[in-house]
C-alpha cells in the first residue's frame, strides 16, 4: 500500500506536465487553435513560442506539423515566425517571432 501512496502522486505529477511548455519557457500568453487535422496550444512571449500538439497523428501525418504548426503560431501571435528558427519535433515545435 505505501508503493501506491507515492506512485500515484507520480502519476498525476506527469500527467499535469503534459500540457505545459518546456520547463524555463517564461510565456505571456497562450491559445489553443486548430490547424489542419491537428490541435496545438500555442504558449508564447514577444519574442518566442512553443506549438503543443494534442492530438494523435499516423506516422505519415509527422511531416505535415511543422508547417501546422507555424501557421497556428502565426494566427495566435499575430507575429511572422524567424526564417531558420524552427525547431522540434511533431509534439512540441519552438520557434522565434518576428513582431512588428
Amino acid at each position: 500500500m505505501k508503493v501506491f501512496r507515492l506512485l500515484i502522486p507520480a502519476i498525476l505529477f506527469l500527467l499535469a506536465a503534459c500540457d505545459t511548455p518546456k520547463v524555463g519557457f517564461r510565456y505571456t500568453g497562450q491559445k489553443s487553435i486548430t490547424v489542419g487535422k491537428n490541435d496545438f496550444t500555442v504558449f508564447y512571449n514577444d519574442k518566442q513560442a512553443q506549438a503543443l500538439r494534442h492530438n494523435r497523428i499516423k506516422l505519415r501525418e509527422t511531416a505535415q506539423v511543422q508547417a501546422d504548426a507555424v501557421m497556428a503560431t502565426e494566427a495566435v501571435t499575430g507575429c511572422k515566425i524567424r526564417l531558420g528558427s524552427i525547431k522540434g519535433d511533431p509534439g512540441l515545435v519552438e520557434m522565434r517571432l518576428k513582431c512588428g
